[in-house]
C-alpha cells in the first residue's frame, strides 16, 4: 500500500510543478504589455512612426474618444516614417492599468493622462486595448478611448 501512497504524492507533485509556468507565463504577459504599453506611450508623446507601426496591428479597430474610427493605416498617413518629434507639445503617460490575459489574446486597460506642456492642463481618457500575440509580439488589433469628463 505504501508504493501507491508514495506513488500518488510524487504524481501530486508533478500536478503542482506543471501549473507554475502557466503562472509564470501570465506574469510574463503582464509585464510584457505593461512595458509595451509604456513604450508606446513615450513614442506618441514622440509622434514615433516606428513605435506606431510597430504597436498597431494591421487589421486595427481604433474607436476615438470622439467617436470616430480609423485604421492602422489612417493613423501611419499622417506621420513621417524618418522623424521624431523631440518637442511634443503633450506628454503622454498611462495608469490604473488593468490587463487580462487569455493566452494569445488580452486585454489592457488604463487611464491615459495627456499633460499639455504649455499650460500644464492635465486631461484623463479611458483606453481599453486588445492584443494579440502575433509572430512573436503583441499588437493591438483593437482600441477604444474614452475621454473622462472634467
Amino acid at each position: 500500500m505504501k508504493p501507491y501512497l508514495l506513488l500518488f504524492l510524487v504524481f501530486c507533485f508533478f500536478i503542482a510543478c506543471s501549473n507554475e509556468p502557466e503562472t509564470s507565463s501570465i506574469m510574463d504577459t503582464e509585464v510584457r504589455l505593461t512595458e509595451l504599453l509604456h513604450e508606446f506611450l513615450d513614442g506618441a508623446t514622440h509622434s514615433d512612426f516606428n513605435i506606431h507601426n510597430n504597436f498597431w496591428a494591421d487589421e486595427l479597430i481604433y474607436t476615438g474618444s470622439a467617436g470616430t474610427r480609423t485604421t492602422k493605416s489612417q493613423i501611419l498617413s499622417g506621420m513621417d516614417p524618418n522623424s521624431r518629434n523631440d518637442n511634443p507639445t503633450v506628454i503622454y503617460t498611462g495608469d490604473q492599468i488593468q490587463i487580462l490575459d487569455y493566452g494569445e489574446l488580452a486585454v489592457v486597460a488604463f487611464r491615459l493622462v495627456a499633460k499639455d506642456i504649455e499650460d500644464e492642463t492635465l486631461s484623463y481618457f479611458f483606453n481599453t486595448g486588445t492584443f494579440r500575440f502575433i509572430d512573436g509580439r503583441w499588437q493591438a488589433v483593437a482600441w477604444q478611448a474614452t475621454r473622462i469628463p472634467d
